[in-house]
């Protein structure tokens, strides 16, 4: 795998993000390049426009060639929660070989056979998360490639999207001549990023708030348990703005982004055409109202989990002032404030 590149790709309703690592040795990705452009022809997940999604994306590869030198054709694809979900399973195969050694194409079998019982009408599973082996009925492992059994078995949390979605991405990265190669839960790939094997066992909440919708995942007990999606994010903020002082949707961009958290008196930072505690009301009545409603959301998803600890990251409600304040009072719970600079990801 040794100099190999890597390119993921996340695709939002009103950005594209693309980044491009190099494996080493060791199987570690150096990060070699980003591209972060705005987005067409998306909405919440699902391709609206295939013609403004397909230019929009070849729009973003480009550039990122030009930065790492070298030509695209495969990508890996991320998605949000609100078009998957998760559903429970298990399979067997036999072992084939004489030995009764269990080899990489036995694994392979062993993922076919659950994708058929797992195989809904209307839906394509995508990945599968919290996977355990298990040898005989009796032995769990992680990799059992080597080793003795009769039986491989498996028990894992299949993800599944809509065919529409599915097809939809295909179509696109076909149109531009590119192969997705795989596709996973943004919530996963984050988890590698965010958190580790102690937080999933001990309970954690990662919340990922965007431009138009707020994707909520749990870990417990070491694994993924719930994914959970509410329709509302930072464009919400921007419409408030627009329709309380009557402007045009840059504008109202404008006013918002001096409303971030920027080490300066909130009252300062309103350019005095406006009413700048007009502002902040409306502006907090809302970030107000999104807490509550991922505050419900994860009360709902969180039955029979313990879950203290919250991180919260994207770039829909981060940046705002206070934010970790406003949260914590809400929902009771210790948060983590994650914005992308902190993890060079802007």
């Amino acid at each position: 795998m040794d100099g190999k590149i890597i390119v993921g790709i996340d695709i939002g309703s009103s950005e594209i993000c693309a980044v491009a690592g190099k494996s080493d040795l060791s199987g570690e990705i150096e990060i070699i390049g980003k591209v972060k452009k705005s987005s067409k022809g998306i909405d919440r997940g699902r391709v609206t426009d295939l013609f403004g999604a397909s230019a929009s994306l070849e729009d973003v590869i480009m550039d990122l060639e030009s930065i790492i030198g070298t030509k695209i054709s495969d990508v890996f694809l991320a998605i949000s929660n609100g078009t998957a979900e998760l559903i429970e399973t298990e399979a067997s195969v036999m072992i084939s070989s004489i030995e009764r050694k269990v080899t990489r194409r036995d694994i392979e079998r062993v993922y076919e056979s659950a994708k058929q019982v797992t195989s809904l009408k209307g839906r394509n599973i995508i990945e599968f998360v919290n996977v355990k082996f298990i040898l005989d009925g009796d032995k769990e492992t992680e990799n059992p490639v080597g080793m003795n059994c009769d039986n491989l078995y498996i028990k894992a949390t299949a993800v599944s999207v809509d065919d529409s979605i599915y097809d939809g991405y295909y179509k696109c990265f076909l149109k531009i001549g590119k192969n997705i190669e795989g596709i996973r839960l943004s919530c996963e790939a984050a988890s590698q990023l965010l958190i580790d094997d102690i937080d999933k066992m001990r309970g954690i909440a990662l919340v990922d708030s965007g431009t138009s919708k707020t994707d909520i995942s749990i870990y417990t007990a070491g694994r993924l348990q719930n994914i959970t999606q509410i329709p509302l994010g930072g464009a919400n903020i921007s419409n408030d703005i627009k329709y309380c002082f009557e402007v045009g949707d840059n504008e109202a961009e404008k006013i918002k982004e001096q409303l971030k958290f920027d080490g300066n008196d909130l009252m300062n930072n309103i350019t005095n055409n406006y009413d700048s505690k007009m502002a902040e009301e409306v502006v907090e009545a809302r970030i107000n109202e999104i807490i509550s409603y991922i505050n419900q959301s994860l009360k709902d998803s969180e039955d029979g989990y313990d879950i203290s600890n919250v991180i919260l990251y994207g770039n829909g409600l981060t940046h705002f002032n206070n934010i970790r304040d406003k949260f914590s009072e809400t929902m009771g719970k210790n948060i983590v404030i994650v914005r992308n600079e902190d993890y060079k990801l802007t």
